[in-house]
């Protein structure tokens, strides 16, 4: 119970950090490479699951989970005193500015919506993995490989994400809506019963299906630069709700209907995020002064 309460809290502090920290990127790195720095900063996830899956057999199996944990403390003590007190950006008086108005809802609603569906699938995917390919015959130490080998690919896609994103002006949202589309298409082919299909649909889940959420939150902030923190703090708000709703649906999904079945749902809300991405991006374009898609 007491763990189940220090992760809600870290949960809470996370949620409350995201927009703070997307408003400084925004105006502490150049714009030329803020797809780069959003790309990095969304990398960290996949890279998590990275150490994580290593920190199993290395720390957890040897001297107990506990310390796996401790281990990371000193890690946070010293981002904290290295972290700047302040920015300084000519743009900072802009977000506050009486003669901007607030921009409409109606876009950033339904790029919660996407970001919610996109999250949920692949937080289901990556949930669930590793159970699946045990469940297809995969021995658990093969099985642990498959994940970390998948997170590298999440960090290398989220990364290049940004490097490409910096290298264009504007169709960051259709980057999105392909790569969530693509992502589906992995989740669906893990429905077709060859235990050889996983490491491939494993490279599109993680390279697609859960790769373009930092080139996501990067074209939320070029396409809402004055109310950055408004409008990824309402965008990230559907991810976590997403990555609740998500991972207990589907295993829900997997108890009573089957793994076919799951991925088949887990596809269908990627393909509903690449939609809702795609009606986005027009209502952006047709809302907001000076977007870029």
């Amino acid at each position: 119970m007491i763990f189940i309460i220090l992760l809600a809290i870290a949960g809470t502090i996370n949620g409350s950090l995201q927009p703070h920290i997307n408003l400084f990127i925004s105006h502490a790195i150049p714009r030329r490479r803020q797809g780069l720095a959003f790309g990095v900063k969304q990398a960290a996830v996949p890279l998590a699951t990275l150490l994580a899956g290593l920190a199993v057999p290395s720390v957890a199996l040897t001297v107990g989970w506990r310390y796996a944990y401790l281990g990371v403390v000193p890690l946070g003590i010293i981002f904290f005193f290295l972290s700047p007190k302040s920015i300084h950006s000519p743009d900072l008086s802009n977000e506050h500015s009486t003669t901007v108005e607030r921009p409409s809802a109606a876009p950033i609603i339904v790029l919660a919506v996407a970001m919610g569906l996109g999250t949920g699938s692949a937080n289901a995917f990556v949930a669930f993995l590793a159970s699946f390919a045990v469940h297809s015959g995969w021995k658990p130490s093969l099985a642990g490989v498959l994940i970390v080998f998948g997170s590298i690919m999440g960090v290398i896609a989220r990364v290049g994400h940004g490097i490409l994103a910096d290298r264009r002006h504007g169709r960051h949202f259709l980057f999105a809506m392909w790569s969530a589309g693509i992502g589906g298409l992995g989740y669906l082919m893990f429905t077709f019963g060859y235990s050889w299909l996983i490491i491939p649909a494993t490279v599109i889940g993680y390279g697609a299906g859960w790769g373009w959420n930092g080139l996501f939150i990067f074209a939320v902030v070029r396409n809402f630069t004055k109310f950055a923190g408004y409008a990824t703090g309402t965008v990230q708000a559907g991810a976590y709700i997403g990555s609740v709703i998500g991972p207990l649906g589907f295993g829900l999904a997997v108890e009573k209907y089957g793994y076919s079945y799951a991925w088949i749902l887990a596809a269908l809300a990627s393909f509903g995020a690449a939609i809702a991405v795609a009606v986005a991006r027009r209502l952006v374009i047709s809302t907001q002064p000076g977007a870029v898609g």
